[in-house]
């Protein structure tokens, strides 16, 4: 695809149009495309262009692959300005890709009057760079709307930061047909130290399976159709013993739904699977527990909770508060 890329660049310093910025996604959640705005100075006007890399199936015939769209002068000016106005934090902040990921990529080029810049993420692009999120809006406002949805994924940090995963492992990989020595190591595969019981939690949302073990949560984003396996292992080694494991529990069905709690004037709803001194521990990339103490107790509902979590929940509450006390409030939280 790079080389793709790199072509479609030299086709167009012929055709005399002048990239002003471009986005050039590879194997981003199994896609590939090359987004551009250009400068015809033939006709002297800004355009859009995208390129959908996985449909060119002869690069001779590249050209005939673009497609184009007209953007406004105002338009332009305004990206133009996000880079100028933002060029101090540019040049602060250090930006290296590093990734373990064989997809997911996301390069960004600006080229501004003396300056170009090259910005290179994994999965998304970081909240440090703020001004990147209404470049993006308006790119995409130009493109169809077959690509909008990628607009959400790489801009995903800004619009949902909670569930936001950053995977540390990506793979092609048919979970049920494909032999698991190809991933693992035979140790691993044959003398796990692990049992399918100790997934103390293990339920599917969409195409990811969320798993608790040791008390730390995983997840599996499966994309069956394509047979690619995204990972996101935690503390854990991204293909150790853990996540065999988790994966031999999805395939037998090892399912146990996790608790849900509800932050209601938040409107936030999270995966649970556990409480211990006063925080539930909860399914989240940016805090893994929640305080019990930071909110009113009628601002939190649980549902899906058993005996386990009523219990722990009561114990504490218990050496603070009477027991009417203790009842009134638990039966605020609880989702009955």
């Amino acid at each position: 695809m790079d080389e793709l890329k790199n072509k479609i660049i030299n086709i167009l310093q012929k055709r005399k149009e002048k990239v002003v910025l471009d986005l050039y996604l590879r194997d981003y959640d199994c896609s590939n495309y090359y987004f551009a705005i250009v400068y015809n100075s033939k006709i002297e006007k800004f355009k859009v262009l995208m390129v959908p890399l996985d449909a060119i199936d002869d690069s001779k015939y590249l050209e005939e692959y673009f497609c184009y769209q007209f953007i406004f002068v105002k338009t332009v000016e305004n990206i133009m300005n996000e880079i100028h106005d933002n060029e101090e934090i540019i040049e602060r902040e250090n930006i290296n890709y590093q990734s373990t990921l064989d997809s997911y990529y996301i390069e960004i080029n600006t080229h501004l009057a003396s300056k170009d810049y090259c910005f290179k993420f994994s999965q998304f692009i970081p909240t440090t760079l703020p001004f990147f999120f209404n470049i993006m809006v308006l790119l995409f406002e130009h493109l169809p709307n077959i690509v909008s949805e990628l607009c959400n994924k790489i801009l995903y940090l800004f619009q949902n930061p909670n569930d936001a995963i950053r995977y540390n492992g990506s793979y092609s990989f048919d979970l049920y047909k494909d032999s698991f020595l190809d991933l693992f190591t035979e140790e691993i595969v044959n003398n796990c130290k692990y049992l399918l019981k100790d997934v103390s939690f293990l339920e599917r949302v969409g195409n990811k399976y969320y798993a608790v073990i040791n008390n730390e949560w995983v997840c599996i984003h499966y994309i069956d159709s394509l047979n690619k396996m995204n990972i996101y292992s935690g503390q854990y080694p991204v293909l150790g013993e853990e996540i065999f494991i988790v994966l031999q529990a999805i395939i037998k069905e090892k399912f146990h739904s996790f608790y849900h709690l509800s932050i209601l004037d938040e409107d936030e709803v999270y995966l649970c699977y556990g409480f211990s001194n006063g925080n539930f521990l909860v399914v989240s990339s940016l805090k893994r527990t929640i305080s019990i103490r930071d909110y009113s107790y009628n601002n939190i509902s649980l549902s899906d909770y058993d005996e386990v979590l009523i219990k722990k929940i009561e114990e504490y509450l218990s050496e603070r508060y009477e027991d009417f006390k203790v009842k009134e409030i638990l039966q605020s939280i609880l989702d009955e």
